[in-house]
């Protein structure tokens, strides 16, 4: 796993708007390994912050497309209005794709041929059940169609700072499903032969996804660092650990099979 890579945001940066609730700025940042490269960055809660952090760094631990994660220090002369200056900017390397909602509605409304595109492109992708998992296992109910890239080819996955949101206000228990996983969804849609072939697929992921460290993914968050509440960074770490000691019958029942009711997969 890959440490958190810090950089400088540089004056003149430019709002960038894709009915983002957040505001998100299309920048310049300066690194100590790639000098000056271009990438999104925002000014979000201490919460959200870690969450972007942590779950960029799982995901590409598991060889997921996400764009690299930054922690964007500024300064009085490169801060976005009402950012505190105490804390950092969360922000990714750029990649140069549109959204999937931009991808299928590049007028406004659904284009039926980029849509029909974009239906074949996600059945077809080589990583979805690890994607579908992923988004499982961090209890991410916000996998919308502005929250990952589709360029007609590849798909990168972004926005992931209210994963486990769900599970700290206990909207649900830690051993159930997310309400709306997109990508499990088109696993689960398939026919039984194909959901099988899912379920074996899923099998080395899960232990894949059992030798990340989630206590080294916090380290390199650098949290405690910026945080005034570095408690939530701990409860944090003990929930995903809970969550993960059910993710392989949450993910089969999903797909239509008999709990494993085991847990050959670790626990980390």
């Amino acid at each position: 796993m890959e440490p958190i890579t810090i950089a400088e945001l540089l004056p003149g940066y430019e709002p960038y708007h894709e009915k983002n609730v957040n505001s998100v700025y299309k920048a310049q940042v300066h690194t100590d390994d790639q000098g000056e490269i271009s990438a999104f960055v925002k000014s979000i809660p201490d919460h959200e912050l870690l969450m972007e952090c942590i779950c960029a760094l799982i995901g590409r631990a598991l060889n997921l497309p996400i764009p690299k994660p930054l922690l964007v220090i500024v300064k009085p002369d490169s801060c976005p209005p009402g950012h505190d200056l105490r804390k950092p900017l969360f922000g990714c390397e750029e990649i140069q794709h549109p959204s999937v909602r931009r991808f299928v509605c590049p007028y406004g409304d659904i284009d039926p041929h980029f849509h029909q595109l974009f239906i074949e492109k996600i059945s077809a992708w080589k990583q979805l059940a690890d994607a579908a998992l992923f988004d499982e296992q961090i209890a991410n109910c916000d996998r919308n169609s502005g929250n990952y890239l589709f360029d007609g080819k590849t798909f990168h996955l972004i926005d992931h700072g209210l994963a486990m949101y769900i599970l700290f206000n206990e909207a649900i228990t830690i051993d159930s499903p997310i309400p709306d996983n997109s990508f499990l969804q088109v696993l689960v849609q398939q026919d039984e032969i194909s959901r099988k072939r899912s379920q074996n697929q899923f099998k080395p992921l899960l232990t894949q996804l059992g030798r990340i460290d989630i206590s080294k993914a916090y380290e390199y968050s650098l949290f405690e660092k910026y945080a005034d509440d570095p408690g939530f960074g701990q409860k944090m770490i003990e929930i995903y650990r809970k969550r993960i000691e059910y993710i392989t019958d949450i993910v089969f029942t999903q797909l239509g099979f008999k709990p494993e009711n085991n847990n050959e997969y670790g626990t980390w």
